[in-house]
């Protein structure tokens, strides 16, 4: 169970200092960062498929409030990179929010 929470809460805790940057809107076309970006979502992807009926309270409170956070992401990508918004929505239907 310690695992689960140092993995998961690194990962939120990565993508969150990302996305909350001051600059973030205006670093959002940086190729360096779009790439963390995705990098994050796909494995938010990989845990939403890993989801099982006996970690499922778990990840329920460790995915909503990063997909809450995601709105920021396509809020903000002024480009509407398709493979974010693909990211975006893939995750949130796995986990079904």
């Amino acid at each position: 169970m310690l695992l689960y929470f140092q993995v998961l809460h690194s990962l939120h805790d990565h993508y969150k200092s990302i996305i909350h940057q001051p600059n973030f809107a205006k670093c959002v076309t940086d190729v360096a960062l779009r790439k963390q970006v995705i990098s994050l979502l796909e494995c938010l992807c990989g845990i939403a498929e890993g989801s099982r009926v006996d970690n499922v309270t778990i990840l329920f409170q460790f995915l909503h409030p990063t997909m809450v956070d995601s709105v920021i992401v396509l809020g903000m990508d002024k480009y509407n990179s398709l493979r974010l918004v693909n990211l975006n929505i893939k995750t949130g239907f796995l986990y079904g929010t």
